[in-house]
Parts: structure tokens; C-alpha cells; sequence
């Protein structure tokens, strides 16, 4: 799936929701999914805004690590209950 796909399943989105905010082709999300394009920098600015997530997990090789992933839950928990779970969270 690669570090891309990761990022997008955790946070409960898709290629065809990130494509229609970002005014780019599914398959250009698809392409930057597989690995195949390389995200541009302004691209990779509107993603980390669009999702709150930090810009370099996009520019990622590999895996996620566990704590990249307890950050994205943290940012999908934020966005689905508010600040309040955020704060759970970290306890």
C-alpha cells in the first residue's frame, strides 16, 4: 500500500476524496499511492493542511512507525470528536 495509503486509511479517507479537494485526477493519487509519482512540493503542502498532518510523512520512504501511526490516530480522533479527544489521548 506504501506510507501514502497508509496515511489515507488511517485517516478515513480515499484517492477519490483527496483528488476532489486538491483539484488533481484519482489517478494522479493513485500514482503518488503506489509510488510511482513523486508528490510535488505545493501538492504535498495542500495534504499536509487539507489532513493536519505533517508535511514530511508525505515525503516518506518505508513504513510508517508506530508512533507516525499514534499521531495519525490522534489527528483522525481529533477531526471525528474535537480537541476533547485529543486530550484523552495523550493521558
Amino acid at each position: 500500500m506504501g506510507v501514502i495509503g497508509e496515511i489515507f486509511e488511517i485517516l478515513g479517507t480515499n484517492a477519490n476524496n483527496i483528488s476532489l479537494a486538491i483539484g488533481v485526477t484519482r489517478h494522479t493519487v493513485y500514482d503518488w499511492m503506489k509510488g510511482r509519482r513523486k508528490i510535488p512540493s505545493e501538492r504535498v503542502k495542500q495534504l499536509s493542511e487539507l489532513l493536519k498532518v505533517p508535511h514530511y510523512l508525505f515525503e516518506k520512504e518505508g513504513e510508517l512507525d508506530r508512533s507516525e501511526k499514534l499521531l495519525l490516530l490522534e489527528v483522525y480522533a481529533t477531526s471525528i470528536l474535537g480537541e476533547e479527544a485529543s486530550v484523552r489521548l495523550k493521558r
